[in-house]
C-alpha cells in the first residue's frame, strides 16, 4: 500500500487582491471645522441625529475612514443583494394586504411598520432618526382588468442591481384581494444613507440582555406584543419579561433575538442609563439603548434661519474613553456631558484614567456589540419541526437566521466576555494595526489633533498609553468573507483542508478533510454561503473513476486562527493569532442542525444541490414567468416557476464525491411545499455548517482493478459567497467552469479556496 501526501495549492487567478485602498488627500471635502459638518439634529423624514461619515469623520480619522468606506457596513444600505431581497420583502408584504391572520387582518396601513422591519439593521440612522418614507399606491384592480399587474411592472423604477440609494425606488406587487399595488420608498438625508456608519455604532451606549450583573440585570420587559408575522399567532404579551441565560436556545433568548435595532423611547434625550429606568418610557422594543441626544432649534432670524439649537455630534464612545464632549460651533446649545451615562464620565475623569472601562462594551463588551445586530431569530417555527401554530416554539422549533451567539454559547459562564473558547469578534474582524495614524488636525493630515488641549488622555501622545501613544488602530474594514478586493484571502484562513491518497490492491482511498478555524459557524452566520468540496479521480485517458464507498468522521481540535490583514498593513506585535480552544462540555443548539458526524466512520454519500422546477406562488423577483392567477373567486396571487435547491444526498455511486455545507433557509406555501435556497428566506430547512473546532474526514474508495494508469486525483474547496444561486455550473473535468463570461462569474461569486492534486502512476 503506497501513501502519497498532496501538495497543496491555491490559484490566485480567481480574485484579485488589491492593496489597501487609501482616500488620503483626494476626495475629502474642504471645509473650515467640525461644527460646519454638523447639522441641527432633528428627527422626522430628510433629518438626522447623526454625523456624516463623509462629511466629518473622515477629516480627523483618516486611516479608519478609509477602511470603512470599503466595508460592508459602509455598503449595508446600498448593497445590491441587499436591496434585491429588501424589494422582494416589500412585494411580499404588499401582497398580503387583505390577508386574513389569528390576530388581525393585514391592512394598507400594515406595511408601513413592516416595511421597516430591514432598516433597523442596514439603515439605523434612518430608523432611529425616523428619516424613512414608505408610500403605497394602489394603481390597478385585477378584478377589473385582466392586465392590471402586468401592466404595473412598468411603474417599477430604480431596481437592484442598478439601485441608486439618492432616488426614490418603486416596486409592483399584487394583494390576494387582486388589488395591484406600487410601493415606494427613500432615506431622505444623505448622512441616513450611510449605512452603518462611525457615529451611529459609537453612539451605542447599553447593550440589552447580554448578562445578568449588571445594565439591565439581565431583565427585558416587553413594550409590545410578539406575532409570528404582522397578523400571526401570538408568541408574547406586552408586559411579558424575558430572562437573560448564556444558553442562546433558550424560548427566552431566542424571543429577545426577535427584536431588532436600537430601542426608542419617549424623549431620546433622557435615554436610561440605569437598570431601574430600562423599560420605562419605552415606546418600542429592541436590542441596545443609544446615548441621550437633544434636538431642534432654539432661535431663528427674521428669515427663519436658526440662530442657535442642538447639532449633531457627541458624545461618542470608544475603546478608549469618551470623546465629543465639546461643542464645535458657538450656536450649539447641548450640554454632551450631561448626555453621558455616569459610569461612562467617571472612568474618563478618573485621576488615574480607566483604559479597559470595564462596563462598556466597546471593551469587556465589545463582542455583545457586535452581536446586537450579527444574531437574529424571526419568530418564525422550523418547518421540520412538529410546531403547532400559535403555540410557543419549543428549543428545537424556534427559527434563528443569524446563528453568531448560538455557535459560540455553551450554557455556561456568559456570551460576552473574550475568552479562549469564545474570543470576541474583533480580534479577527477588527485587528489592531500598527504604524497607523489615529487621528489628525482637522483637514490636516501633517498635524496630530491631539497636542491641542481637551482632547481624552488616551489620545494624548505623551500620555503613555492607548492608540496614540502605542501607534496602532482597529481595523474598521470589518474584514470577512463579504469584503470585495480581500475576502478570499480572509476565507483562507478560516478553514484548513487536506488530502492523503493511498494506493494498492487494485484499491484507491483518497482521504481529505475539512477543519473549522473560526470561533463560529463555518460558512459563517449568513444563510447565503456555502462551501463545496469536491473529489475527482480520472484514469489516463480523461474517464472518471465511479466512488465505491463513503465513510465519514467528525473530530473536535484546538485551532490557531491566523489573522489576516490587508497587503500593505502590519498587525500589532501579539495578534497575529487567535487561540479558539475546544471546550468538551460545551453543548451547541441550532434549530434545524444536523447530527454531527459521529467520531467513528459512517457511510455518507455524494451531495448535489437540486435543481428541480415547481411552480410556485410568490410574488417574489425570483420566480420566473410569473403571472397574476385566480385562486378562488376573488382571491388573486402571483404564479410563477423557481428551483428547488436543498443539499441532496445521492444514494449509490457518483464520479464524484462532493460536500457542502451550509445553512438552508427557504418559504413554504400552503400546500406544504418547501422551496429551499440559498438566502435570507424565513424558514429554516436544514443546517449542516462545521461548529466551531470541527474536523470532518472522508474517506473514499475506489475499485482500480480495470483502470488505466496512472490515475489523477484532485481535490477542491469551493467558497460560495452568495450560494451562487444553488448552481455550481461544471467545466468537462467537473469542477467549476471557469471559462463562463466574466459577469456570469461575477454574479456566481463562486471562488476556489484550495486545489490539492497527486497522481498515482502504477498499481502497485
Amino acid at each position: 500500500m503506497k501513501l502519497m501526501k498532496s501538495v497543496g495549492f491555491v490559484l490566485t487567478s480567481i480574485i484579485l487582491l488589491f492593496p489597501q485602498l487609501s482616500f488620503a488627500n483626494e476626495g475629502r471635502t474642504q471645509l473650515s471645522g467640525p461644527g460646519e459638518a454638523e447639522v441641527i439634529a432633528g428627527t422626522g423624514y430628510t433629518h438626522t441625529l447623526f454625523d456624516s461619515a463623509d462629511n466629518k469623520c473622515q477629516h480627523c480619522h483618516n486611516d479608519l475612514y478609509d477602511t470603512w468606506k470599503t466595508s460592508m457596513h459602509a455598503k449595508s444600505w446600498k448593497d445590491p443583494i441587499f436591496q434585491s431581497k429588501y424589494q422582494d420583502f416589500l412585494r411580499l408584504q404588499a401582497s398580503k394586504i387583505g390577508a386574513v391572520g389569528p390576530t388581525g387582518v393585514y391592512k394598507e396601513g400594515t406595511i408601513q411598520k413592516t416595511g421597516q422591519v430591514c432598516i433597523k439593521c442596514h439603515a439605523p440612522t434612518a430608523y432611529y432618526s425616523g428619516d424613512y418614507k414608505i408610500t403605497l399606491t394602489e394603481v390597478g384592480d385585477q378584478n377589473e382588468n385582466a392586465n392590471a399587474f402586468d401592466e404595473a411592472k412598468s411603474l417599477q423604477s430604480n431596481l437592484a442591481p442598478a439601485y441608486n440609494a439618492d432616488l426614490e425606488a418603486t416596486v409592483t406587487s399584487m394583494a390576494k384581494t387582486g388589488k395591484v399595488y406600487t410601493v415606494s420608498y427613500h432615506v431622505g438625508n444623505k448622512h441616513n444613507r450611510e449605512g452603518i456608519n462611525c457615529s451611529y455604532c459609537h453612539s451605542v451606549e447599553t447593550v440589552r440582555m447580554m448578562n445578568d450583573v449588571d445594565g439591565d440585570l439581565g431583565q427585558y420587559t416587553l413594550k409590545n406584543p410578539m406575532k409570528m408575522g404582522p397578523i400571526g399567532p401570538l408568541v408574547r404579551s406586552a408586559g411579558d419579561t424575558l430572562h437573560y441565560s448564556p444558553d442562546a436556545s433558550t424560548a427566552d433568548m431566542n424571543a429577545f433575538f426577535a427584536l431588532i435595532g436600537p430601542e426608542k423611547y419617549q424623549s431620546i434625550s433622557h435615554t436610561p442609563k440605569e437598570a431601574a429606568e430600562f423599560d420605562i418610557a419605552k415606546k418600542a422594543d429592541g436590542r441596545y439603548t443609544m446615548k441621550g441626544l437633544k434636538t431642534g432649534c432654539e432661535t431663528t432670524d427674521e428669515d427663519g434661519n436658526c440662530t442657535s439649537g442642538y447639532y449633531t455630534g457627541g458624545p461618542y464612545y470608544g475603546p478608549h474613553g469618551v470623546t465629543g464632549l465639546d461643542n464645535s460651533r458657538d450656536d450649539d446649545l447641548a450640554d454632551r456631558a450631561s448626555l453621558v451615562k455616569g459610569e461612562f464620565m467617571a472612568a474618563v475623569e478618573a485621576a488615574d484614567g480607566d483604559k479597559s472601562e470595564s462596563k462598556h462594551q466597546f471593551a469587556a463588551y465589545g463582542k455583545a456589540l457586535c452581536l446586537s445586530c450579527h444574531q437574529r431569530s424571526s419568530l418564525m417555527l422550523n418547518p421540520e419541526s412538529n410546531g403547532i401554530s400559535g403555540v410557543q416554539p419549543t428549543d428545537d422549533q424556534f427559527l434563528e437566521l443569524c446563528s453568531t451567539w448560538t455557535a459560540m454559547s455553551d450554557g455556561v459562564g456568559n456570551n460576552f466576555e473574550d475568552s479562549n473558547t469564545s474570543p470576541k469578534c474583533q480580534k479577527c474582524h477588527m485587528e489592531p494595526l500598527a504604524n497607523k495614524t489615529v487621528l489628525h488636525k482637522w483637514d490636516d493630515t501633517n498635524s496630530l489633533f491631539t497636542a491641542e488641549d481637551g482632547v481624552t488622555k488616551h489620545f494624548d501622545p505623551t500620555s503613555g498609553v492607548g492608540p496614540v501613544a502605542e501607534g496602532y488602530l482597529n481595523n474598521h474594514a470589518f474584514m470577512g468573507a463579504n469584503k470585495a478586493d480581500f475576502g478570499l484571502t480572509k476565507i483562507k484562513t478560516g478553514f484548513e483542508s487536506g488530502m492523503d491518497v493511498e494506493a494498492g490492491n487494485n484499491k484507491l482511498k483518497v482521504k481529505t478533510y475539512l477543519q473549522n478555524k473560526t470561533a463560529h459557524m463555518f460558512p459563517g452566520a449568513h444563510p447565503m454561503r456555502r462551501v463545496l468540496t469536491r473529489v475527482i479521480v480520472t484514469d489516463a485517458n480523461g474517464n472518471k473513476l465511479s466512488l465505491k464507498k463513503a465513510k465519514g468522521k467528525s473530530k473536535f481540535y484546538d485551532v490557531t486562527n491566523q489573522v489576516a490583514v490587508l497587503p500593505g498593513n502590519t498587525i500589532l506585535t501579539g495578534h497575529e493569532t487567535v487561540e479558539v480552544d475546544y471546550d468538551e462540555a460545551r453543548e451547541i443548539n441550532i434549530q434545524g442542525y444536523t447530527a454531527d458526524l459521529s467520531s467513528n466512520n459512517e457511510t455518507v454519500y455524494s451531495q448535489f444541490m437540486d435543481g428541480t422546477l415547481v411552480d410556485w406562488v410568490s410574488p417574489d423577483a425570483t420566480v420566473t414567468g410569473s403571472s397574476a392567477v385566480e385562486t378562488a373567486p376573488g382571491v388573486w396571487a402571483v404564479k410563477g416557476v423557481t428551483t428547488v435547491k436543498k443539499i441532496t444526498d445521492i444514494e449509490g455511486t457518483a464520479d464524484h464525491f462532493t460536500r457542502i455545507y451550509g445553512r438552508e433557509t427557504g418559504k413554504r406555501m400552503g400546500d406544504g411545499t418547501h422551496v429551499v435556497r440559498p438566502g435570507f428566506d424565513s424558514n429554516i430547512a436544514t443546517d449542516n455548517r462545521l461548529k466551531p473546532n470541527e474536523n470532518e474526514q472522508y474517506t473514499v474508495s475506489y475499485d482500480t482493478e480495470d483502470a488505466v494508469y496512472p490515475l489523477t486525483v484532485k481535490y477542491k474547496v469551493y467558497y460560495m459567497k452568495k450560494g451562487a444561486s444553488g448552481k455550481f455550473p461544471t467545466a468537462a473535468d467537473g469542477f467549476l467552469n471557469t471559462s463562463l463570461p466574466a459577469s456570469t462569474l461575477k454574479k456566481l461569486a463562486i471562488y476556489e479556496a484550495y486545489s490539492s492534486e497527486v497522481v498515482v502512476e502504477t498499481k502497485d
